[in-house]
């Protein structure tokens, strides 16, 4: 897979001034890349339903369709997104987490967030989302308008706090946005084009075959190929997977689907403190035991668990969740771990769930091991749907 990157995994850490100062410049330029890509549509008279890129598919649902933009200020979001999260978060990364190499993340309880992993990890060629929510193409019942509408005001949310309510993703108490068109949006917010859209079904073998989108009843997920303003060529794969122990039974297709994954940098953000109840304990244990590197925010692993299996070097601020979670035992744990380091450096950006307590990010990392650089992108060669 051709691929060009801003950043390049070293073999060696960066030391001495001046490859600090290579770093910043290529984190500079990368931020200013992307937020440039914006400019143009901001300044341009489009009508409110902007064209996406044109397809490079032979499938049977045209990508520009799917990759059409329909909401009007989507431009000003963008920028919004950019400045408060995307250029701070590449700059950031840089240099905390550049130095893994890491090729492939596995994100669990993403929702439609593509973006974030995108900007954290800047040499990964291969991001896989897993969450609950169908990636439903369209819907039939003829809510058009007030589906657009709630389709922007979604990313608007998500635009200004850097995360997504699962209530706006189910339709709670309004009607449900498209799945598939926020996996879109957030792909397009970042100032990348997507070239390729394509179900996937996960094989008995936990492997993955790409499927042609006629249409997407029965579909275990999609993928996306996606250019990045930097050049580089990432596979974004979005499957539905119910991840709690009811669903994860041994050898179970996805059960099978996420061992064999797991061997990657796992991120975990903004996901309900689930990782930490005990019916999630068999995706905890997944994690715990095949995951090369850990990058998480309060709601992730409960730090005890982080602890016996990683080196954990924590980034930024925490004395308490969020209030909806104001008695998680967890959340107290990992407060009492924060108390005795030594002052960390506030986060230039907010890190899920936004509250007075302040943002983290924990890196796990197995102990005198450096994380290889690995990616496990399917080849299989597209078939028809059964």
């Amino acid at each position: 897979m051709l691929r060009q990157s801003l950043i390049e995994p070293s073999s060696e850490p960066p030391t001495g001034s001046a490859v600090l100062a290579r770093h910043a410049a290529r984190g500079l330029i990368a931020c200013m890349t992307s937020l440039a890509l914006w400019l143009p549509i901001a300044l341009a008279n489009t009508p409110p339903a902007q064209s996406g890129p044109k397809s490079t598919q032979a499938d049977s649902l045209p990508l520009q369709a799917l990759t059409q933009i329909d909401c009007p200020d989507f431009a000003q979001l963008a920028r919004d997104y950019q400045s408060r999260f995307f250029a701070p978060m590449q700059f950031w990364s840089i240099e905390h987490l550049s130095r893994m190499g890491t090729r492939r993340v596995m994100y669990p309880f993403s929702g439609p967030d593509v973006i974030t992993p995108l900007a954290l990890f800047g040499s990964a060629d291969h991001l896989i989302l897993v969450a609950d929510q169908m990636p439903e193409l369209s819907a039939s019942d003829g809510q058009t308008a007030q589906r657009i509408h709630k389709e922007c005001q979604t990313q608007k949310f998500f635009s200004r706090l850097g995360y997504f309510r699962t209530n706006d993703l189910e339709g709670k108490g309004s009607v449900r946005p498209r799945f598939t068109k926020m996996l879109v949006y957030s792909a397009l917010i970042s100032g990348s084009t997507i070239e390729r859209m394509i179900a996937l079904d996960i094989l008995p073998d936990g492997k993955l075959r790409e499927m042609e989108l006629a249409s997407f009843s029965g579909y275990d997920g999609l993928r996306m190929v996606i250019k990045t303003p930097e050049q580089r060529r990432v596979t974004v794969d979005y499957l539905r997977i119910n991840l709690s122990n009811s669903s994860l039974k041994p050898d179970s297709l996805e059960w099978r689907f996420l061992s064999e994954h797991m061997a990657s940098t796992v991120f975990l953000k903004s996901a309900s403190h689930l990782p930490q109840k005990s019916h999630f304990s068999v995706l905890t244990d997944l994690i715990a035991s095949r995951a090369q590197v850990l990058v998480q925010d309060e709601t992730g692993l409960d730090i005890e668990v982080m602890k016996r299996h990683f080196r954990v070097d924590a980034h930024g601020r925490f004395n308490r969740p969020h209030p909806l979670w104001k008695d998680s035992a967890s959340a107290q744990r990992l407060s009492d771990f924060l108390s005795e380091r030594p002052a960390i450096a506030q986060l230039p950006f907010v890190m899920g769930y936004e509250k007075p307590s302040g943002s983290i990010v924990l890196i796990g990392s197995r102990p005198g091991q450096r994380p290889a650089a690995i990616s496990a992108v399917s080849s299989q060669r597209p078939a028809a749907r059964p």
